[in-house]
């Protein structure tokens, strides 16, 4: 895969929901999406019966739910949660 770096866009309700988190997780979380963004790794599935661009990443018990424009080599970050309060 010819993969090239996505730009990162947050929205105020994910980034509220990391600050709350404790730091440590606050790191996983941060290098999950890094991970991802620069090399197209990471537990990463397409949302069904929702919006064709929504994303789920999967850090632990966490959900990182998210819109991918590969076309504009974007990812728009939208929702960080607990996985049961995700789906």
């Amino acid at each position: 895969m010819n993969w090239l770096p996505l730009r990162q866009e947050w929205t105020g309700h994910a980034e509220k929901t990391l600050a709350r988190l404790p730091a440590t997780l606050q790191r996983r979380i941060f290098d999950a999406i890094d991970l991802f963004a620069e090399t197209g790794e990471g537990d990463v599935i397409q949302l069904h019966g929702r919006d064709p661009e929504e994303h789920r990443l999967r850090v632990g018990g966490w959900r990182v739910l998210f819109w991918w424009k590969k076309s504009e080599r974007l990812m728009r970050i939208r929702r960080i949660a607990p996985r049961g309060d995700v789906y």
